[in-house]
């Protein structure tokens, strides 16, 4: 659940908001959004090393929502990426995989924002 920000003062009625600011230092060019940050929640209760197709079947996002985040996460720093070496022998016909995991300042943005927003990971 997200930490919800404290009501505009002098706006009586108005419910809070969901509160997307990041915690000082997490890279700017990752929002907050609540994609996002199920896509984090999960690495972190995963730990590790984890692929696309485990996060889409986890939280049921879409294919089109999840891969731009496990890009810009990337592309930020938070993760790192690596694809999955096939041996031709005993291949399924599957394409390769792209595993992804934190990187030690990645995971400690995370964890930093996850608790921020009063997401249990």
């Amino acid at each position: 659940m997200l930490a919800m920000a404290e009501p505009t003062p002098g706006a009586p009625g108005r419910s809070a908001i969901p509160d997307p600011t990041p915690p000082v230092g997490f890279p700017d060019m990752v929002r907050l959004t609540t994609t996002v940050v199920q896509a984090l929640a999960f690495m972190l209760r995963k730990g590790g090393e984890c692929y696309g197709r485990e996060i889409i079947q986890s939280t049921g996002m879409a294919p089109g929502t999840l891969y731009p985040i496990l890009n810009r996460l990337e592309a930020a720093g938070v993760t790192e990426g690596h694809d999955e070496t096939i041996d031709r022998a005993g291949f399924d016909g599957r394409a390769p995989r792209r595993y992804y995991r934190f990187t030690p300042a990645g995971a400690d943005f995370a964890r930093k924002a996850l608790t921020r927003l009063g997401v249990g990971s």
